[in-house]
C-alpha cells in the first residue's frame, strides 16, 4: 500500500498529507516529515534529516530506536560513560553532564582493536530476530547498569 500511495502521488503530481504514528512508514514514504509533540511542531525535514539529525530530545526518542547513555564530559573531546572513557568529535565543557544518543546501527560488534578508546568488551545478553536484522542487547561492566542495543545481520558473525 505504501508503494502504491507513493507511486500515485508522483503520477498525479500533487501534495499528499499523510498522518501516521508509524515511524517506519513515515520514513519510507515521505518526502518531508513533520514531527509533532502535543500540537507543537518539533522538526520538519526529509527522512534522513529527521532520523540522523534530530533537533530535540523528543524527536530523537520518538523516531526509531535509540540508546541513551548518561555521560560526563572530561575535557574538550572526551566523555566518561560508566567507567569507560570515549573520544568524540564534539567539544563540551569539562564536568558537563550529558545524554549521549546512539542509534542501534551505530553500535558495532567487532573484534577489539588495540588502542581504540571507543571500543569496549561487552556480553551479548539477548538476541531478538526481526527478519532482515537482529536486535542485540549487550551489557558491559564498564557501562555499569546501562544496556545498549545493536543491530546485526542474521547469519553474520562479528
Amino acid at each position: 500500500m505504501q508503494l502504491e500511495l507513493k507511486t500515485l502521488q508522483r503520477e498525479v503530481g500533487i501534495t499528499f498529507i499523510y498522518v501516521t504514528h508509524d515511524q517506519e512508514e513515515a520514513l519510507s514514504i515521505s518526502d518531508r516529515i513533520v514531527v509533532m509533540n502535543q500540537g507543537t511542531i518539533e522538526q520538519v525535514g526529509d527522512a534522513l534529516q529527521v532520523y540522523r539529525e534530530p533537533r530535540s530530545l523528543f524527536v530523537a526518542d520518538f523516531v526509531g530506536r535509540i540508546n541513551v547513555l548518561t555521560a560526563t564530559a572530561l575535557d574538550d573531546r572526551r566523555l566518561r560513560v560508566g567507567s569507560h572513557e570515549f573520544h568524540c568529535e564534539h567539544a563540551f565543557g569539562s564536568g558537563s553532564e550529558l545524554r549521549v544518543y546512539l542509534r542501534p546501527e551505530d553500535v558495532l560488534a567487532r573484534p577489539i582493536p588495540d588502542g581504540d578508546p571507543n571500543v569496549f568488551e561487552a556480553l551479548i545478553e539477548k538476541i531478538e530476530f526481526m527478519g532482515p536484522y537482529c536486535l542485540v542487547r549487550v551489557g558491559s561492566p564498564v557501562l555499569g547498569p546501562v544496556r545498549c542495543t545493536s543491530t546485526m545481520t542474521p547469519g553474520i558473525s562479528a
